[in-house]
């Protein structure tokens, strides 16, 4: 270990901060079995579907009508999210579901919402954002086929003057065909998803 890293252990964990010791971020900790006692769920089993608290979803539909001026809907019935440590996907359901019955896929995929130490982030799901591109009001950017071509092929693009700011809804020949992050300088960053 450095000089000093047992200032930053804690119950046999070492957690390094980048912006502490200007360095690379780490986690390091010891893991031990303690028996071979059997788990009693699969470890493929994905987290539990629940409500969204009305708080979260209020930031999520803030969020999406300030960012592009789209309204999502008010039931609270129509999400569903599954949490995961710091993140949480969100669902957005249709309308008219039919009670009782079970449903393998249901709704379409909204977000991601990451609660980090400098506030809550979204990270809007392409799936979502292909669907509801019409209702879009603001932050589109109109982009040429050879962008389009090279935004297929997963790499950044870099725009002129815009007025939009944070996630940008990519439009070529009026539909959207997906987003990008705008950084400084006029870069957009790819977000395509990679599979």
């Amino acid at each position: 270990l450095f000089p000093g890293a047992q200032d930053y252990s804690d119950r046999g964990m070492l957690h390094i901060w980048p912006e502490i010791l200007d360095t690379e971020g780490f986690f390091v900790a010891c893991i031990e079995k303690s028996s071979n006692a059997q788990v009693d769920q699969p470890a493929h089993e994905s987290a539990a579907i629940t409500q969204p608290s009305d708080k979260s979803l209020l930031v999520v539909r803030d969020y999406y009508h300030e960012q592009f001026g789209i309204e999502l809907p008010l039931d609270i019935e129509r999400y569903k999210s599954a949490p995961d440590n710091k993140k949480t996907q969100l669902w957005l359901l249709p309308e008219g579901q039919i009670e009782g019955t079970r449903y393998q896929r249901l709704g379409i995929h909204l977000c991601t919402v990451i609660e980090g130490r400098k506030g809550i982030t979204i990270n809007t799901h392409h799936d979502f954002i292909r669907c509801y591109d019409q209702q879009a009001q603001h932050n589109q950017l109109e982009i040429s086929a050879s962008d389009a071509a090279n935004f297929f092929q997963g790499k950044n693009l870099v725009t002129g003057a815009t007025s939009a700011s944070g996630e940008v809804i990519l439009l070529f020949k009026g539909r959207a065909i997906g987003l990008c992050k705008l950084l400084k300088g006029g870069q957009l960053k790819n977000q395509l998803p990679r599979e």
